[in-house]
């Protein structure tokens, strides 16, 4: 992570964030704003800050709290800009909750079908990179899948 100071806004976006991941009930948090705002240099930081918290408390507590972060994007292109930009391992979410399209002849829409032997995302951090530009029924995969 480089050094680079937050705004404040995205301090108060990283305040909110590990309040986040630090409270056992909720189940989704949204980061929005304009092109340009920062939000890939937030998630870096959210993810350090996270990642540096959960080895304080393995030597704390010599519990292993290793935190399982998926980065994801709605494409494999979007995907790649985002492992690039990051410096971590990305992929489509597709590919992360083991989707593949299937056409249906009769109606000419694409139905996601999930494949039998998914991964186990409980007591995960999924991150997906530009989720509005997907539709309710990936929405509603991905939650029933964390």
């Amino acid at each position: 992570m480089s050094q680079i100071t937050l705004s404040g806004e995205q301090q108060t976006a990283l305040n909110i964030a590990m309040n986040f991941l630090m409270d056992t009930e909720s189940q989704e948090m949204v980061i929005d704003g304009f092109p340009g705002v920062g939000k890939t240099t937030l998630v870096e930081h959210i993810l350090a800050t996270a990642r540096a918290k959960s080895k304080m408390l393995k030597v704390l507590t010599g519990e292993d709290h290793r935190l399982n972060v998926y980065l994801t994007a709605t494409t494999n292109k979007a995907a790649g800009v985002l492992g690039d930009m990051t410096g971590e391992d990305s992929m489509s979410i597709h590919s992360l909750l083991g989707l593949r399209p299937v056409p249906d002849f009769k109606t000419g829409k694409m139905n996601l079908k999930v494949s039998p032997n998914p991964k186990d995302l409980d007591n995960a951090l999924v991150i997906i990179d530009e989720a509005s530009m997907e539709n309710m029924e990936l929405l509603e995969i991905v939650r029933e899948r964390t």
